[in-house]
């Protein structure tokens, strides 16, 4: 299909478009989200618009569970996180309040009824792994990644939103990486966690690269119930490194691991500077004083 899904004029600085399959995967719910509010469209799969709502809140991921969409606000009260809950066949609108929990990041349905979330517990900034009703409402929360520094500034850039929950039979896998609060503090690592139906820890498997962080991009989980987890190493406040791929059994044993180094520029850094340059011999330089 070849269409214009993104209405610009109404919404000129989006900084933020995610879009999911509806629960029989019939129709797209585009979600784009900026200066102006947010704009939540449904198509058909050859890009037709069938509705579209407009809100001028701001809201995080959607997600299309058990034939509800649902929208969690990014602006969190001291309550918990409010959720726009949006009937897939009716377009019926519910606002819950998830109390007990500052963001979420993940939202998957549970075996029974509910749902299983990831997200920050009110009054810290850890993660933790939450149970709720079919109302959202929680029915107790884990802490599963607690901090790996002592909490003295909090840095948004480390944050965990490409956390994961895959539910299985009685063993979730958990995909994450740990948070950091500070550039100086101890790097960080790319998290697998497997919890039970308690939340009780079962395994964890860390990756990291050396002294380097190492964060977590995305994850899928395979046929055989493996976790198959991509992302990039090396980050520090001078670049990354490379990026990685492995795979990790049920059991939490490494079935596959490759590293990708990324190929180091021959660009002297920094520029510009008013100090050190560093350079490789490798290549002739000029060097200009700020008047050219």
């Amino acid at each position: 299909m070849q269409k214009s899904l993104i209405d610009t004029s109404l919404n000129p600085s989006n900084y933020f478009v995610d879009f999911i399959l509806s629960t029989d995967s019939t129709n797209l719910y585009l979600q784009t989200a900026g200066g102006y509010g947010n704009l939540l469209r449904k198509l058909d799969l050859e890009g037709n618009v069938i509705s579209e709502i407009i809100y001028s809140e701001f809201f995080n991921w959607t997600y299309s569970i058990n034939g509800f969409l649902f929208l969690h606000d990014l602006t969190s009260s001291n309550v918990g996180v409010s959720t726009l809950r949006i009937n897939e066949e009716n377009s019926n609108e519910d606002t819950l309040i998830t109390e007990g929990i500052d963001q979420i990041f993940d939202l998957k349905a549970r075996e029974g009824g509910g749902y299983w979330c990831i997200g920050d517990p009110m009054g810290s900034i850890d993660m933790c792994v939450a149970a709720l009703d079919e109302n959202m409402d929680t029915l107790w929360t884990k802490t599963v990644s607690g901090p790996h520094y002592p909490i003295n500034i909090y840095n948004s850039e480390f944050n965990v939103e490409r956390s994961k929950i895959f539910p299985g039979n009685n063993v979730h896998i958990i995909t994450t990486t740990q948070k950091r609060y500070q550039f100086d503090s101890p790097p960080r690592r790319a998290l697998i966690i497997a919890i039970n139906n308690s939340g009780d820890n079962l395994w964890t498997y860390n990756f990291l690269k050396g002294n380097s962080s190492a964060r977590i991009n995305d994850a899928v989980r395979l046929n055989d119930n493996s976790i198959l987890a991509t992302g990039f190493y090396g980050i520090t406040p001078s670049g990354i490194d490379g990026s990685f791929v492995f795979k990790l059994n049920f059991d939490g044993t490494v079935g596959m691991s490759q590293l990708i180094p990324f190929q180091k520029s021959q660009a002297p850094y920094p520029n510009p500077t008013s100090d050190f340059l560093h350079t490789t011999p490798e290549i002739d330089k000029r060097i200009y004083n700020m008047q050219g």
